[in-house]
């Protein structure tokens, strides 16, 4: 693994962690919009994935290039790599988001939060293509789907309670604090590292999360992208 840029002044408010294999066209509309809001950003992605290694060098944020998704014949361990950059962030506010996701207001700063809870909002579902340029273009999300994750499969159980999925998740990184790193894919672990706070809080604003396209129903790139392009 291997940090391609120095980490700057860790004493920040808030740090962005971002994984991202082979999303490098959503990374492309959402990064140079999203990084205004914080202040560092950590891309997280393979060794193969030169596009978002050349896109996080050419906007400035901080990059890591690890092949820990694959070791020990996993087929995508997200939870693994985003370890490797929570070990070199003790102490310090996270939030923890997916590459297709845009950030149309700044996130609290961590000295509006507690330590302790893991934090959260809803989400806004961009229904296609079209939706999103009409957005861009002034239009309007009021027909939008809005999203607060409240019920869930895991472990033959039904969990029936706000939980911060991947899409955003802050955290104060204390020591102690791990990814899940037990599931070969990343269909549980954002599940699961929400679970392994006391507390979940959902904080009130709401994200858009940019469609998929395709048809494709949420999960299909749990084990990698298979998705079409969004460019």
């Amino acid at each position: 693994s291997t940090f391609l840029c120095k980490f700057g002044d860790l004493r920040k408010t808030m740090l962005a962690v971002t994984t991202c294999v082979n999303y490098d066209d959503y990374l492309n509309i959402t990064l140079p919009n999203n990084k205004q809001y914080f202040d560092s950003v950590v891309v997280i992605t393979s060794k193969e994935d030169l596009a978002t290694q050349q896109l996080a060098k050419e906007q400035g944020v901080e990059l890591l290039v690890t092949d820990s998704f694959y070791t020990h014949g996993d087929i995508f361990n997200k939870g693994r790599a985003i370890n490797e950059v929570l070990k070199a962030l003790k102490n310090k506010w996270v939030c923890h988001l997916d590459a297709d996701i845009w950030y149309s207001n700044p996130p609290p700063k961590g000295s509006e939060l507690t330590k302790g809870p893991i934090y959260g909002c809803s989400r806004l579902m961009c229904p296609n293509k079209e939706a999103w340029k009409d957005y861009l273009s002034g239009g309007s999300t009021k027909r939008w789907q809005k999203l607060s994750p409240s019920h869930f499969r895991l472990d033959n159980q039904v969990i029936n309670k706000y939980l911060p999925l991947g899409y955003t998740q802050i955290f104060f990184n204390e020591s102690g604090i791990n990814y899940p790193e037990n599931s070969s894919d990343a269909s549980e672990s954002d599940l699961r590292f929400a679970l392994s706070f006391e507390t979940q809080l959902c904080l009130p604003y709401s994200v858009i999360h940019l469609p998929a396209g395709g048809g494709y129903s949420e999960g299909a790139n749990w084990q990698g992208r298979i998705t079409p392009r969004f460019d």
